[in-house]
């Protein structure tokens, strides 16, 4: 994915092309945790077995602006957005889109300075309002990745269901009653063949 912008930082939904571009982020970080057992592992055990990745965390402060400071631009070329919309209400759209994407759980590119984080979605959306920022929208971000598996089917042989018939036939009861034997038998098939 290509992606040219200047210094600003981009909320990309690549389903509906919407993008919320920050005019600045005043602050940032990236968080790359591993989860570590805390027990001894074995001589010859392989030790990355013992290691799970987290998922990537980012923590952003950033503004909008109704007066932009300046007029960035960006291409992002494999999701087919050009540009960047123009609006004397950025910071109200702005705020719209991000609560939007908060509240209808969007799972978003994000792209900034450093690189490009897909599979991105808003754990906490924080949207400070005083006086003085009247005509901008600060706001604090933490995007959570969202880590995706696929499942795989096995197709089982099939069980043999003549056990409770061999069980039967070939076990001498000697002096007991069959109804003791009948309710052995169903026992049996209940706990080996699901009541089959």
């Amino acid at each position: 994915m290509a992606a040219l912008y200047s210094g600003k930082t981009i909320f990309f939904d690549p389903v509906t092309t919407t993008a919320v571009t920050a005019d600045t982020q005043l602050h940032g970080s990236v968080q790359y945790t591993n989860e570590i057992t805390e027990f001894p592992i074995d001589t010859g055990e392989t030790i990355s077995d013992h290691i799970f990745n987290k998922p990537l965390q980012l923590t952003m402060s950033c503004l909008i602006s109704n007066t932009p400071m300046s007029p960035g631009q960006f291409v992002v070329s494999d999701n087919e957005f050009v540009g960047e919309e123009s609006s004397g209400d950025a910071a109200n759209t702005a705020y719209q889109n991000l609560v939007s994407f908060r509240d209808l759980k969007t799972i978003l590119t994000v792209f900034n300075g450093l690189d490009t984080y897909g599979d991105m979605a808003i754990q906490t959306l924080t949207l400070p309002r005083e006086e003085k920022t009247d005509h901008a929208l600060y706001f604090d971000i933490v995007l959570k990745q969202v880590q995706k598996v696929s499942a795989e089917y096995t197709q089982i042989a099939s069980v043999d269901t003549s056990i409770s018939d061999r069980l039967a036939s070939s076990q001498s009861v000697g002096t007991q009653s069959t109804k003791a034997t009948s309710q052995m038998v169903s026992t049996l098939d209940n706990l080996f063949l699901g009541g089959k």
